[in-house]
């Protein structure tokens, strides 16, 4: 089983517009020890905040922001869990971020396990990919723009509808293309 952490936590085979998602383990943070949640991810690093059960996951998110440090270590968390229910879980970086693969049937401890690390890691991985919190769609096209994969004339909207219909006028297996897709700021 393959999938990938960015944008949400997901089980299947590797697409590079799947999930990611991370938790660390730390100290419980309180409401008046939270940071001021600015910038343009303030208001999603506030909502995560504000709902997290987890003391750990607050205590990534009460400065207001995720380092690579505590996604790294989200990742590790969600590597150990698997591991003590008997799952090798293999981590692999591509353009900043993890994907992962299991041997056999992970499903149950996946389950079990994603909860150590969907927000932080959902988090991250929108932040990496999309630093200003721009329409997704607007900041892929560009990417393939500077890439060279589409024309100047190319736009958000045409992309959605050729990605819905699966019928964009290039490979989604080629390097340039994986590349937009799994994070657009990446150089190519």
């Amino acid at each position: 089983m393959a999938g990938s952490f960015r944008g949400a936590f997901t089980r299947g085979p590797l697409v590079a517009v799947l999930g990611m998602a991370a938790l660390l383990g730390g100290c419980s943070g309180s409401e008046e020890k939270a940071g001021d949640f600015e910038g343009p991810y303030g208001s999603e690093l506030r909502a995560a905040y504000e709902s997290a059960s987890d003391p750990a996951v607050r205590a990534v998110l009460e400065d207001g922001r995720i380092t690579r440090a505590e996604y790294d270590a989200a990742l590790q968390r969600f590597v150990a869990c698997a591991a003590d229910r008997g799952v090798t879980v293999t981590l692999e970086e591509a353009y900043g971020l993890y994907t992962f693969s299991t041997v056999g049937d992970a499903t149950e401890v996946l389950d079990a396990c994603s909860p150590h690390v969907e927000t932080i890691a959902a988090l991250y991985g929108r932040m990496l990919t999309n630093p200003d919190n721009r329409d997704m769609d607007e900041v892929v096209v560009e990417c393939l723009r500077r890439a060279e994969v589409v024309s100047r004339d190319y736009t958000a909207e045409t992309w959605v509808a050729d990605r819905d219909a699966g019928t964009q006028p290039f490979s989604m297996d080629a390097p340039a293309v994986i590349r937009c897709l799994m994070n657009p700021q990446a150089e190519g």
